[in-house]
């Protein structure tokens, strides 16, 4: 994530076009290491009222940074900065998902990610993916497969699992 090349300029091109404030709230883009919380915190004030209930989002990013303990330490922070009220999502893949075979095509899926990847991605456990939410209240159904989260009836059933865990939790 210190990598320049993990950051995509066109992300940023689309996030000011969608700047556009309006009587009702601000908006903002930060661009931003996740592995420097505070430095994200500080930015987000400068538009965020920490005071108030805001929502965190960590939705596809947990995975690029491989210590554990150190995204742990990630998620915490951020948590803890936030006043009670506000939920936190996130997606983080893995390979507890899915029969023998799924698991070994999508360990070697990864393998070729990270072989050519700048930034490599760390799949993880559930019971780890858990212990982001540790002082949440998981809402239900949990931490389950992202296709699996509250998804709608259709006519073709249930839909396929994936590999990705996705959760929400509460912070009273």
């Amino acid at each position: 994530m210190h990598n320049p090349a993990c950051y995509d300029p066109l992300v940023l091109v689309h996030a000011q076009a969608l700047l556009v404030g309006t009587p009702e709230g601000a908006t903002d883009y930060l661009q931003a290491d996740l592995r420097e919380p505070d430095d994200i915190l500080a930015k987000a004030a400068a538009t965020l009222d920490f005071d108030q209930p805001i929502g965190l989002m960590l939705l596809g990013i947990l995975h690029f940074v491989p210590d554990f303990d150190e995204v742990r330490g990630i998620v915490a922070r951020l948590v803890n900065a936030l006043a009670p009220g506000p939920f936190m999502a996130l997606t983080h893949a893995t390979f507890d998902i899915g029969d023998q075979a799924v698991v070994t095509a999508n360990a070697a899926a990864q393998e070729e990610y990270n072989a050519n990847a700048d930034t490599p991605l760390t799949a993880r456990g559930k019971e780890q993916i858990l212990r982001f939410f540790d002082g949440l209240e998981l809402v239900e159904p949990g931490l389950v497969s992202m296709s699996r989260w509250r998804p709608e009836e259709t006519q073709w059933g249930e839909p396929p699992e994936v590999a990705g865990f996705c959760g929400v939790g509460l912070k009273r």
